[in-house]
């Protein structure tokens, strides 16, 4: 279960990407800030016992997290003050 929710997030993340270098703003917030939810999930319900892969997922879930909100209005100063500490 966790395996394929980590794919789709790495799916949805670069949908992502790919939908910013379009120039599609709004979409690819959302395809980062839907990415993020589900490499929280595979965090969540990852086995502790792997605490490099569930890290991993964790800081993933962190930078989409910050890619989505970068295209905000409301998030662009804060997520620069985020990157800055």
């Amino acid at each position: 279960m966790v395996k394929g929710i980590s794919s789709l997030a790495q799916r949805v993340e670069e949908d992502g990407r790919t939908r910013l270098e379009r120039g599609h703003e709004v979409s690819a917030r959302d395809s980062f800030l839907r990415a993020a939810s589900y490499y929280r999930a595979a965090e969540y319900y990852g086995d502790p016992s792997l605490h490099r892969k569930t890290r991993e997922w964790g800081m993933k879930c962190r930078e989409a997290f910050l890619k989505g909100m970068e295209l905000t209005q409301e998030g662009r100063a804060r997520v620069h003050t985020l990157r800055c500490r």
